[in-house]
């Protein structure tokens, strides 16, 4: 008599196991694939988008800047020169609307010749005419510079008194004067020894001795 047999189980066999496990595995890493892609593709759309907001802001902070200073310009109604380093560096500040002459020389004895004006720098016969505000540097000592009005001190055509521009003791010559070979007209001259030398400030248009007095007050002469 036969006895019934338990079905055989017939088990999978290893490669397909293998590759179910390798499929899985694949579609697994597919899957941390795209989703890593997808935030590395969110992360850089971020930051480009704050890379040009950044620009952009950048761009407009500097234009209102500019447009600050150019509207602070136009409200400045002074513009200003300064004397190259060799000379000094002193710093003269006079109406924008005048017009204005410098001559510079390392070689000459007048070393800063300036001159400003409302109107034009005039010169007649290649000499120059009065002008509202001169400014020189002359190398020379001070004392010897003045010395050269001493006579007419000491007459009383020019009165002689002191001063302080930009922190620093001048002489101040007022009256008339004129010699070619010393100085050209003024109403009005200030001299302010800086070490060896003397800036010579000098108004020669009793129009505007007023505005003089501005060029003096806003004048740097570093010591």
């Amino acid at each position: 008599m036969n006895q019934d047999l338990p079905p055989v189980q017939k088990s999978l066999p290893l490669t397909g196991i293998l590759f179910v496990i390798l499929s899985v595995a694949t579609l697994i890493f597919a899957g941390l694939f795209l989703w890593s892609f997808g935030r590395a593709q969110d992360a850089t759309a971020i930051l480009n988008k704050a890379t040009a907001q950044a620009d952009q802001n950048a761009t407009e902070k500097q234009k209102k800047t500019d447009s600050t200073a150019a509207l602070a310009a136009l409200e400045i109604p002074y513009r200003s020169y300064q004397a190259p380093v060799s000379f000094g560096s002193f710093t003269v500040n006079f109406p924008k609307s005048w017009s204005a002459r410098v001559a510079e020389s390392a070689s000459s004895t007048n070393q800063v010749n300036l001159s400003v004006n409302p109107d034009f720098i005039r010169y007649k016969d290649d000499l120059p005419q009065p002008v509202a505000v001169r400014i020189r540097l002359i190398q020379q000592n001070s004392n010897l510079f003045l010395a050269s009005f001493a006579e007419a001190i000491k007459a009383g055509s020019l009165k002689k008194s002191n001063i302080t521009v930009s922190g620093q003791n001048a002489i101040a010559l007022t009256g008339h004067f004129h010699d070619e070979a010393i100085a050209p007209d003024f109403v009005r001259m200030v001299a302010v020894p800086v070490r060896d030398k003397v800036i010579v400030f000098s108004c020669e248009n009793g129009l505007y001795t007023s505005q003089f007095d501005v060029v003096l007050s806003q004048s740097k002469i570093i010591p």
